[in-house]
């Protein structure tokens, strides 16, 4: 229901119903009602108190992220940690290049994936991002049983031809590979984490140890977790929680600082084959 100007404002009083809607009569076109709001299916454009405009639709925002915050990366650490001791390691990264900017596709593929892995495993257990340098594209790290492995890869191509409506997929669309038991599974956790974290900002990058950074202004959100390793799942099992720092602090970076300095120092005495400095290091000891 659009807002009536010359009914709904009396002496400067607002009343209860309009209070989310006080800030908002500069908007060009008329402001979604409150149930239209919830559903996400009218838009409202302009800016409210300097924040960013909103566009309802299909639960999309307008809002567009350059970078990843650090309380962002953080969650997604910890949750991909915390999976590992739920049952459900995260052993299977997906990449797939949809092409599209909006992250409907990739929406929707995080939805076909949840209802299957309920189908599958009972539970849903993924960590993503997107990105946009060099086309729109989405990581997806999830756990897929070892035995159902080719299934999924089988089920994946038809969802994701189903969402391109293609017949072919071109080379390169899907990538689906397997963080493999039999290695140092945290290893590979840690290395694939620190990948798909490469869109954080600078300081973030360097506080992980990641040296790929990520450029590209992603519009909507950037990177998220399933439900079953949100913050609320890991408090419940009494797991580790957010430290409650929206940004890498002068601490953090004096920590990073440190250790980037521990870590030149043995590569100047040991070289820069881990191993080999790990074997020197016993040598000299």
């Amino acid at each position: 229901m659009p807002i009536d100007k010359q009914n709904t404002i009396k002496n400067g009083h607002f009343p209860t119903r309009f209070k989310l809607w006080k800030n908002t009569l500069k908007c060009t076109q008329s402001v979604p009602s409150e149930k239209a709001a919830f559903q996400g299916k009218q838009i409202c454009l302009g800016t409210v108190q300097k924040l960013p405009s909103t566009i309802y639709v299909s639960d999309v925002s307008s809002r567009r992220d350059t970078a990843i915050l650090f309380h962002r990366a953080e969650n997604l650490i910890q949750a991909a940690a915390f999976a590992a001791t739920q049952g459900v390691p995260l052993n299977c990264f997906l990449t797939c290049k949809h092409g599209d900017k909006n992250g409907r596709i990739h929406s929707q593929l995080l939805r076909k994936i949840g209802e299957w892995q309920g189908y599958h495993i009972g539970r849903t257990a993924y960590v993503w991002a997107r990105e946009a340098t060099g086309g729109p594209h989405s990581h997806i790290l999830l756990h897929i049983p070892a035995e159902k492995r080719a299934l999924f890869q089988r089920r994946a191509r038809r969802w994701v031809k189903e969402l391109l409506s293609v017949k072919r997929m071109p080379i390169g669309t899907l990538q689906v590979r397997s963080l493999r038991s039999e290695l140092n599974y945290d290893i590979q956790l840690r290395n694939t984490v620190r990948y798909i974290l490469k869109g954080s900002d600078e300081a973030t990058r360097r506080f992980i140890d990641c040296k790929r950074p990520q450029e590209g202004v992603v519009t909507g959100k950037r990177v998220g977790v399933s439900a079953s390793l949100g913050v609320a799942e890991r408090r419940k099992a009494g797991s580790v929680l957010p430290s409650g720092a929206r940004r890498i602090t002068a601490e953090m970076s004096q920590a990073t600082a440190a250790s980037e300095r521990a870590e030149q120092r043995r590569r100047e005495r040991y070289g820069a084959d881990p191993v080999a400095a790990h074997i020197l290091a016993l040598q000299v000891g």
